[in-house]
């Protein structure tokens, strides 16, 4: 018979292994990371498990953006930003913040847009990868021409691309 912390270990080892494949799949293969990340968040919740449920969160929170569905990623992401700020996880904060930005973008309000995708791109800067600098980047450009200011807009623009 297991003992509670091998049982603990192998449901933690098991939700980052989902969260990676959700990750990993999540532009290419959107069902497969919404039912990766969605069991991901279950089992985090079951076992206490923070860093799993801010990754599953923040995996399932994309597949709701991607879908249109800001109203059910918001809350999602908003949970996951809480728990990477308290994981003091950077690179987490970073990608969360990107996707608040684009909720807000997608619902008009772009000068919250500009303000989480602003703070997403100071956070990218400091944690890397690169990528996530990168899309950063392009999405603080897109909204910078949403809001008519295309001198900003080329700068990140050009940025993205020189990166």
């Amino acid at each position: 018979m297991m003992s509670n912390e091998t049982v603990i270990a192998s449901l933690k080892e098991k939700i980052d292994d989902h969260n990676q494949q959700a990750w990993e799949a999540r532009v290419n293969d959107s069902p497969k990371a919404f039912e990766l990340s969605s069991e991901s968040v279950k089992l985090s919740r079951e076992i206490n498990y923070p860093k799993g449920l801010a990754e599953g969160l923040r995996s399932l929170g994309f597949c709701y953006v991607r879908l249109f569905k800001n109203d059910e990623a918001a809350p999602l992401l908003r949970e996951s930003l809480s728990l990477f700020e308290t994981l003091n996880d950077l690179k987490g904060q970073a990608i969360v913040y990107e996707y608040l930005g684009i909720i807000e973008r997608n619902w008009g309000n772009l000068g919250a847009s500009l303000e989480f995708l602003l703070k997403g791109n100071s956070l990218a800067q400091q944690s890397g990868p690169l990528e996530i600098e990168i899309t950063s980047c392009y999405q603080v450009g897109v909204t910078y021409k949403h809001l008519g200011n295309h001198e900003d807009a080329l700068e990140y623009l050009y940025k993205a691309l020189s990166l």
